[in-house]
């Protein structure tokens, strides 16, 4: 005598009308226990993840890698079209920026300039807090603070200065023979 999955698998292959009640009724099990079929599917989900959470996380770093350009647009899509999302994530900046600013600026200055927060105090100390330039002293932070100088072309970082001396430089776009006209200029004798 045949055993019971074996009954079915030929019923299956021979009774395309008996395929379609048990696919309809599995379909509207599924609707009726929709609710039900979710939570167990998250309780399933969670319990794998924290049965191993490193394995976990190490698989959304990589999807998240893998998906970066996709979920960056997406996100800059929905900041531009959804005006309450917007509020909600500038909200949580700011929250998060005065919470903690010191991570907002170290975060800033590896991303642009490739420097740690520490790198900048090292600078900062060696040039006792004032401008390479100008020599002004000046706050190790905020807008009055020394800021960072770099080469636009190669991206090397080069000393700290004051916000003026950074933007004469930038305004002469960082060429010696531009500054040394302007420096012949100013020796003139009205």
């Amino acid at each position: 005598m045949p055993s019971k999955p074996e009954v079915i698998k030929e019923r299956r292959k021979n009774d395309p009308e008996y395929v379609e009640r048990v696919r309809e009724y599995g379909r509207k099990y599924r609707e009726k226990n929709l609710d039900a079929e979710k939570e167990r599917n998250r309780i399933s989900a969670a319990k794998k993840r924290s049965e191993s959470r490193e394995a976990y996380n190490a698989y959304m770093r990589e999807w998240t890698e893998q998906n970066k350009d996709r979920l960056n647009a997406e996100r800059r899509e929905r900041l531009l079209t959804d005006a309450e999302y917007a509020e909600r994530v500038r909200n949580r900046e700011r929250a998060s920026y005065v919470a903690n600013p010191e991570k907002h600026r170290s975060t800033r200055l590896k991303s642009v300039y490739g420097i740690t927060l520490e790198d900048y105090k090292v600078m900062y100390r060696e040039q006792e807090g004032k401008c390479a330039i100008c020599g002004t002293h000046c706050p190790d932070h905020g807008k009055l603070g020394l800021v960072v100088d770099h080469c636009h072309k190669k991206g090397h970082v080069r000393k700290l200065l004051c916000t003026h001396c950074n933007k004469g430089i930038g305004q002469f776009k960082e060429d010696p023979e531009i500054l040394a006209k302007a420096i012949e200029y100013l020796k003139q004798k009205d």
